[in-house]
């Protein structure tokens, strides 16, 4: 595991806070310093968690095709989040 630049659908998990040692999936770039990441339970896809880029460490794996999903504008629901993340368990 190792601090990399963020990209959205990569699977990260948190150093910092409340929430430290879970797992979550980075839905998007806020600034060069905020993203948010969300786990489909606690921080849902409705309401989306805000956190340092330096407190998140990256796992190196991925949600396939997660950002063209994105792109073409199809929903991310809450329950494929969790699904994500539990295959990387």
């Amino acid at each position: 595991m190792n601090r990399c630049p963020f990209q959205v659908g990569s699977i990260v998990i948190s150093l910092r806070g409340r929430d430290a040692g879970r797992s979550f999936v980075g839905m998007s770039q806020i600034s060069e310093d905020f993203v948010f990441i969300a786990d489909g339970r606690t921080h849902r896809v409705e309401r989306l968690k805000m956190k340092r880029k330096k407190h998140l460490t990256g796992t190196g794996r991925e949600v396939p095709g997660f950002e063209n999903r994105l792109r073409e504008g199809k929903p991310v629901e809450n329950f494929e989040v969790r699904a994500w993340l539990q295959e990387e368990e």
